[in-house]
C-alpha cells in the first residue's frame, strides 16, 4: 500500500502536481456538463413543482447551496446548452470550463458558435470574457420574416418588484423588427411567471395540511415529527380551499404606489439567503419608502420564527430602542417550593365564600411564617398555595413539612413539590425551566404529600432528612422520565 505521508500535496513534485490540477480541472469540467444536462431536464420536466418552489433556481438554492444569484445563472446557462451543441461537446469532454462556457452562452447562436468555440479552446478563460463583453453583434433569426436581424446590444435584467428590463439596440432600419422580438420575449417572460404561480398555486392547495408547504418557509429539512407539528398548524388556520383563496388576494395585492406615502419610520429586514422572497424586494421597498432602513441578515428561513432569531431580534432592539443588547436577565440558584392545597374547590363550596377565605387568610399567613422562619422568600400567592424559593435545599424541606403541619391543624391537606436548579430573577418574580419542573412536581404529589427530584435528595446528602423513592415520572411539558422522592 503507498504510504498516505508520501501522498500528501507538499509531497508531491511540482510537475505531478501540475499534471494532477489540469488532469482533474478536465474532469471537473467534465463532470458539471453532465450535471448541467441533468438540470436541464430537471427543469424541463418541473420537477420543482412537487417541492412547492417557485422556479428550478430557487430549488437549486435550497436543495444544492447555491446562491439565489448563482442558481440562476446555473439554470440560465443549462437551458442554453441544447441549443449549441459544439459548446456542449466541448464542455462534455472536458475541455472548456464552466466559466468560458457561461460566457459563451450570452453571445453564441448557430451563426457564430464554430468562431466562438474556435476562440474558446484557444484562449484563456479571462481572454474569452473580454470577447464576449465587446461583442456588439449577434445575429438572431427572426423565423417570421425569414431574415436576420442584426443585434448591437440585447439583454434582460430582473429587477426587485417582479418586473422585467429588456435592453436592445438596433440600426432604424430594423427597429419593428426589433420590436417583436422585444413582445415575443416579453410573453415568455409573461408566461413563464403565470405558470410558475400556478404550479405554487397548486402545490401549496394540494399539499395544505401536510406540513409540506410550511417547511419550505424554515429553510431547511425538518424531521417527521416537526413536519408533523407544521402539519397540525397548517390545519388549524386554513382550509385547502381557504389557502387558495388566500393567496389570490395576496398576489393580486399592489402596496407599490403607496410606499412613497409611508411617513412613519420604516425597518425592512430579510434573510440574505431567503429562498420564498428575493433579497432584491426587499431592497425595493426601502429604496422607495422615505427613510427606511434596510438590514439583510444571514439566514435562509422565510418565518421569523425559524432559524436563527437572535439577529433579527437584536436589530429590532436597536430600531426600537437605540441597543442591540437585551435587558440583562440575573439568574441564581435556588430551591423552588410549591404548595397547593387539596380539594380545595370542593371545600370552598362545603364552607361558604366567607368561612373559606378566613382559612386561606389563616394558612397564607402560616406559610409566610414557615417560609421567613427557614430564611425563605414567598414569591407569590398561587390562590390555594404559594411559590417560595430558599438558598439551601435543606430548609426549604423543613420549610415545607411545617407548612403541612400548620395545615393540618387547620384542617387543611397540603401538598408540595421541591427543585433546585438556576432561576431567572424577573423583578420580584422567579422564572426558567426549573420553575417549571418544581411545579410538575407538586403536581404529582398525592394529598399530603412532599414530593422531591433528585437534585434535591443530592444535595441533602448528609443531612438528617429520609426520603421514600416514589418512582419515575413524566413531568409535563419537561423532556425525559425524573425520579422523585417523598419526605418522610
Amino acid at each position: 500500500m503507498e504510504d498516505v505521508a508520501a501522498t500528501t500535496a507538499d509531497s508531491i513534485p511540482l510537475e505531478v502536481l501540475e499534471h494532477k490540477l489540469t488532469s482533474r480541472a478536465t474532469e471537473i469540467a467534465a463532470a458539471e456538463a453532465e450535471w448541467m444536462e441533468w438540470l436541464a431536464e430537471y427543469d424541463r420536466r418541473r420537477g420543482w413543482v412537487e417541492w412547492g418552489c417557485i422556479g428550478a433556481a430557487h430549488w437549486l438554492s435550497w436543495k444544492c447551496g447555491l446562491s439565489p444569484s448563482a442558481a440562476r445563472e446555473r439554470v440560465r446557462v443549462a437551458n442554453a446548452l441544447p441549443d449549441l451543441p459544439l459548446v456542449r461537446a466541448e464542455f462534455g469532454e472536458g475541455r472548456l470550463s464552466y466559466s468560458k462556457v457561461q460566457a459563451l452562452t450570452r453571445v453564441a447562436n448557430e451563426h457564430n458558435e464554430n468562431h466562438l468555440v474556435a476562440l474558446a479552446v484557444n484562449t484563456t478563460g479571462a481572454q474569452l470574457a473580454k470577447i464576449c463583453a465587446g461583442l456588439r453583434s449577434s445575429t438572431a433569426t427572426d423565423e417570421a420574416a425569414g431574415h436576420a436581424l442584426t443585434v448591437r446590444h440585447w439583454r434582460t435584467r430582473p429587477n426587485y418588484d417582479g418586473t422585467t428590463d429588456i435592453v436592445i439596440r438596433v440600426s432604424d432600419a430594423d427597429a419593428m423588427q426589433a420590436r417583436q422580438h422585444v413582445e415575443c420575449e416579453a410573453q415568455t417572460i409573461i408566461d413563464e411567471a403565470v405558470a410558475t404561480r400556478q404550479a405554487y398555486h397548486s402545490f401549496a392547495v394540494d399539499n395544505w395540511g401536510n406540513g409540506r408547504l410550511s417547511a419550505l418557509f424554515t429553510g431547511r429539512r425538518v424531521s417527521d415529527d416537526e413536519l408533523e407539528m407544521l402539519a397540525r398548524q397548517e390545519r388549524r388556520v386554513f382550509s385547502p380551499g381557504a389557502m387558495g383563496r388566500y393567496l389570490d388576494r395576496e398576489w393580486d395585492a399592489d402596496v407599490r404606489e403607496v410606499l412613497p406615502m409611508i411617513q412613519s419610520p420604516t425597518l425592512v429586514l430579510h434573510r440574505a439567503n431567503n429562498q420564498l422572497v428575493d433579497p432584491g424586494q426587499g431592497r425595493y421597498i426601502t429604496e422607495h419608502i422615505p427613510g427606511a432602513r434596510h438590514v439583510e441578515v444571514q439566514g435562509s428561513a422565510h418565518v421569523p420564527l425559524h432559524g436563527d432569531t437572535e439577529p433579527l431580534l437584536a436589530e429590532i432592539r436597536e430600531f426600537l430602542t437605540g441597543h442591540r443588547e437585551a435587558a440583562r436577565v440575573d439568574r441564581v440558584l435556588a430551591t423552588i417550593l410549591f404548595t397547593d392545597i387539596v380539594d380545595s374547590t370542593r371545600q370552598a363550596a362545603d364552607l361558604g365564600d366567607h368561612r373559606w377565605r378566613q382559612l386561606l387568610d389563616e394558612h397564607d399567613a402560616a406559610t409566610a411564617v414557615a417560609v421567613e422562619r427557614f430564611d425563605g422568600r414567598v414569591v407569590k400567592s398561587t390562590g390555594d398555595g404559594a411559590l417560595a424559593t430558599f438558598a439551601s435545599p435543606g430548609r426549604a424541606v423543613a420549610a415545607a413539612k411545617a407548612i403541612a403541619t400548620a395545615g393540618e391543624r387547620t384542617g387543611l391537606q397540603v401538598r408540595a413539590g421541591l427543585h433546585t436548579g438556576e432561576c431567572e430573577l424577573r423583578g420580584d418574580d422567579v422564572g426558567g425551566i426549573a420553575v417549571h419542573i418544581a411545579a410538575r412536581v407538586a403536581a404529582v404529589a398525592g394529598p399530603g404529600e412532599l414530593l422531591v427530584s433528585r437534585t434535591v435528595t443530592d444535595l441533602v446528602v448528609g443531612a438528617d432528612m429520609t426520603f421514600a423513592d416514589a418512582g419515575e415520572h413524566e413531568l409535563k411539558g419537561v423532556p425525559g422520565t425524573w425520579p422523585l422522592f417523598s419526605v418522610e
